[in-house]
């Protein structure tokens, strides 16, 4: 049974989906990139196999393979990709031509190419799976009320369910409230604009400091931030003067303004995920933490959960919660 409130600005939701190898400005292979890349893929090309035999409208492919177009903005920056290129020939490749792009941006030291990434349609996943959660009757649309969770010796009890374990999958709640708050969260809020930019090609993700990534609807995603110093979760205006200012100094083309979105990532201290179970109550684990990463981390760890929990696999002891086994002991 899934507990879930639906709402319209949680940080998966308003994701630019991208799953980059290369990330960074150091320019780093994604941690675990030869595992959770391949896996991520096959999790979401079998999500868009299986919603439509569940008579989910889902009218296109979840994940798709892309490109970014990595504009240098420094010489620094050009110079680290020549370094990387050698140690990562498999990502980072020189473009043919480095004028290609020069009818849409404007750029003076050239480019290089990221690839293979790719793109996941994130808004349409999360409506489809709601979609299958809510006709076959495991989906309780209300937002979770931990202070109504029982822990019983052999399981726990909330309202009218009763089952032998609990998983908080919950994002920055469980920063805020519950039985894994003392964890090392390291909460960042991100803001994006969605933009039409009607002569840009759909078919690559645009870097040059900030981002442009394709969007459901033919439109554009623009951003983001990394803001640790936050006061709230709502869009800003020196955030969209910045991204309108920055589009206005790249972009060749015309762009409208449509949506502004924000919400709070749950990253942690290590960069690195939480799952697990509590060592104090162990009929209640925890699945977070993946932070800018969620699009590329969750199917791999969500696995992970569920053949610990079946099957009594270890949990890749980077991510495992046991790692703060003392720190949680004080907890609720």
């Amino acid at each position: 049974m899934v507990i879930d409130e639906e709402r319209p600005n949680t940080s998966t939701r308003v994701a630019s989906g991208v799953i980059n190898p290369v990330t960074g400005r150091r320019m780093s292979r994604t941690w675990l990139a030869d595992q959770v890349i391949p896996f991520a893929e096959q999790a979401y090309t079998s999500l868009s196999t299986f919603l439509p035999t569940v008579h989910c409208p889902l009218s296109t492919t979840l994940i798709s393979c892309c490109d970014i177009i990595d504009f240098f903005n420094s010489p620094d920056r050009r110079i680290d990709f020549e370094k990387k290129a050698m140690q990562f020939a498999e990502f980072l490749q020189w473009p043919e031509d480095e004028h290609t792009f020069r009818q849409h941006f404007h750029f003076d030291l050239g480019y290089g190419i990221i690839a293979p990434a790719y793109l996941v349609d994130l808004q349409t996943m999360l409506d489809g799976w709601r979609y299958y959660l809510r006709q076959s009757n495991h989906l309780f649309d209300k937002r979770f009320n931990h202070k109504e969770l029982q822990l019983l010796p052999d399981g726990v009890h909330y309202q009218n369910i009763r089952a032998e374990k609990v998983i908080f999958a919950d994002g920055v709640a469980a920063y805020e409230a519950g039985f894994f708050r003392l964890l090392p969260f390291a909460l960042n809020k991100g803001e994006a604009l969605i933009v039409e930019i009607n002569e840009l090609p759909r078919n690559h993700i645009y870097k040059k400091g900030n981002t442009i990534t394709p969007w459901r609807g033919g439109y554009c995603w623009v951003g983001s931030t990394y803001n640790n110093n936050f006061t709230d979760d709502r869009p800003s205006d020196a955030f969209r003067q910045m991204m309108e200012a920055w589009l206005l100094s790249v972009l060749k083309h015309p762009f409208k303004v449509l949506e502004h979105v924000a919400a709070v990532r749950p990253a942690t201290v290590e960069r690195r995920p939480f799952a697990g179970w509590h060592p104090q109550h162990t009929q209640v684990g925890l699945l977070n933490g993946t932070g800018t990463k969620g699009v590329t981390l969750a199917p791999f760890f969500a696995k992970q959960m569920v053949d610990n929990l079946v099957n009594a696999t270890p949990i890749m002891p980077e991510a495992n919660v046991a790692r703060f086994g003392r720190l949680l002991a004080v907890a609720k």
